[in-house]
Formats: structure tokens, sequence, C-alpha cells
């Protein structure tokens, strides 16, 4: 009765592939396990013990990739020890990430591997209710400051532009706290790219000194799915620098 959906993409400044998946599970195509921890839909999987290991594969029809995980750093809760509220009325989902993964392994792109590794950022959301119908979408960042420090940062946008705010610091050993929501000013810059998009933004937090410019690394990372959407790597510049990941929603409704 379950219905399975997975998306996996390869994004460097100069391409952008993405491939989905949608598969049941009563015929075992798809699935999870929580111990040993296994999610998995046809040849794509995400695989450990736990969250402290993982191994992740995925392939589409010009590109594939095999990286392994090893945390660093412990798993960190959002909101109210991993309730994440998302609107003024309540709407709230159960959400924490893993930021602290070092990733090496190979991605192959038209029948040429190569070897990489870096850093990788894992999150697990999940909820039993929609955002609110006042709420158009969603702009979501995790950032990776050159210093060692990650926010975790996202505005839900309201018809009325009264946006709801959220953000988690983690400074580099993990401990981590809730920013206040009227510290976080979040704006777009310019006009919308090709596909619909802002890729360019301001992200103001007076509380941590905080005042950058966002950059899309590839500003046409267009998800082409059954829901579209944009997501894709990005750098920024100004008080702190460094890189990080963009998540953008409901710009096509």
């Amino acid at each position: 009765s379950q219905v399975w959906m997975g998306h996996a993409a390869l994004t460097s400044k100069d391409f952008h592939l993405s491939q989905e998946k949608l598969a049941r599970d009563d015929v075992l195509q798809a699935g999870v396990t929580a111990e040993p921890f296994e999610a998995w839909i046809d040849d794509w999987s995400l695989k450990g013990l736990n969250w402290n290991k993982l191994a992740v594969t995925a392939k589409g029809k010009k590109f594939q990739y095999f990286l392994e995980l090893e945390a660093e750093g412990p798993i960190i809760k959002h909101g109210d020890d991993g309730r994440s509220v998302k609107s003024s009325s309540g709407q709230a989902s159960a959400y924490y990430s893993q930021p602290f993964f070092n990733a090496k392994g190979w991605i192959e792109k038209n029948g040429e591997r190569q070897f990489v590794t870096g850093s990788a950022w894992a999150d697990h959301e999940w909820s039993s209710q929609f955002i609110a119908g006042t709420q158009e979408g969603w702009d979501w960042f995790s950032l990776n400051f050159e210093t060692g420090e990650k926010l975790m940062l996202f505005q839900v946008r309201e018809e009325d532009k009264n946006h709801f705010y959220a953000g988690t610091w983690i400074d580099p050993k993990g401990s981590h706290r809730q920013i206040n929501p009227s510290q976080i000013k979040i704006k777009p810059e310019g006009v919308k790219n090709a596909s619909g998009y802002y890729t360019n933004w301001i992200i103001k937090i007076s509380t941590l000194n905080i005042d950058i410019k966002i950059k899309a690394i590839n500003p046409l990372s267009f998800m082409e799915t059954t829901y579209p959407y944009w997501e894709g790597p990005i750098s920024f510049v100004g008080t702190h620098s460094g890189n990080g990941y963009l998540e953008m929603t409901g710009y096509l409704d």
C-alpha cells in the first residue's frame, strides 16, 4: 500500500543531472529497516549499522555514485528536541540532521569515474501534516562555515509575506541552539533565473553578526521530478564564507 519516491542528482558548475524513482514496497522494490539501517528503492540505497557510518549509492541515465559517510560529530535535533515548528498555527515536523559526515568514494558521469572526498550533510524529516494553507513553499539552507560552524536555516513563505523563520546554530563540536526568529532576515537578490527560482540570496542574523551573500554554484539545478523543485550546492561570502546547499519549493504553483 506504500508508494516510495527517490531522487538523486549530480551537480557541478557546468551540469546538473537528476533522476527519479517510484516503487511499491509490497513487492520489495523499496523499503526501510531500522536496525541495521537501510533505506532502498530498487538498486539505490542508504545503509549502515547506524547513522555513524553509512554508505549511499544511486544511478541515473548519465551518472552514478557511491559514497562512504563517517560521522565526526553528533546528530543535531532541530527545534524543541526534534520538534520543528513550521507555521504560526502550529504545523510541525520531526527533524534531525547529521551535518558532520566525512565523505569518500566516487562519482561517474557518462562512464567517466572520478574519486572524491569531502563533507556531507544528511537530513531526516517527517510529518503527518502539510504546511499551512496560507503558505506557498519554503527556502531551506544548510551552511558549512570555513571556521567549522554550521547553520540550518529556513523560511516558509506566507501569502501575506509575513514569513515563518527558524534556524539552528551548530558549533564545531556539536553544541547547538535555536536562533530567535526575529533575528533572521532572508531575502532574494536580483531576479528569478530561467527556471523560475531565485539563486542569489542575502542572509542576516544580527545576534550572530552574520551578513552574507549566497550564490548558487549552478543556477539551473532544477529538479524535473513529479513534484518539481530547485535543489543544489551554494557558496557564500561576507562576514563569513563557506559552502552549503539550498532547496526551494513552491515557486511554480
